[in-house]
């Protein structure tokens, strides 16, 4: 798993969600299965989704690790981003899913705990 996107009230974001996951799920058994190019393909599919944007790979933010800041206007926004970077490398098939997505959802920044 590794960050994809972060957000939150903490940093700005307008999509209150805080990250944004890109889950890698491959089974001991599952050799013929490269993680390490799934990996390299999905943020190759990311990073270009992002170039697409209006605001562009600089309004993101990447940071050292390659996850980019949220620039998105809404959580529905980076949910696309991350579908269509999925599908684009043709990973998942209907018998298996290889890639999810992940969120959290930073519950703190939304309620008063006392």
């Amino acid at each position: 798993m590794f960050t994809a996107f972060n957000g939150g009230k903490a940093l700005n974001s307008k999509v209150k969600f805080s990250r944004f996951y890109i889950i890698i799920d491959i089974q001991g058994d599952e050799e013929d299965v490269d993680a390490n190019e799934i990996y390299f393909k999905i943020t190759a599919a990311v990073k270009k989704g992002v170039q697409a944007h209006k605001l562009g790979e600089n309004g993101f933010k990447p940071n050292a690790s390659g996850a980019y800041f949220n620039a998105h206007d809404n959580h529905n926004e980076t949910f696309k981003l991350l579908e269509d970077a999925i599908a684009s490398i043709n990973v998942n098939t209907a018998e298996r899913k290889y890639i999810s997505i992940g969120i959290n959802m930073d519950s703190e920044a939304y309620y008063l705990a006392d």
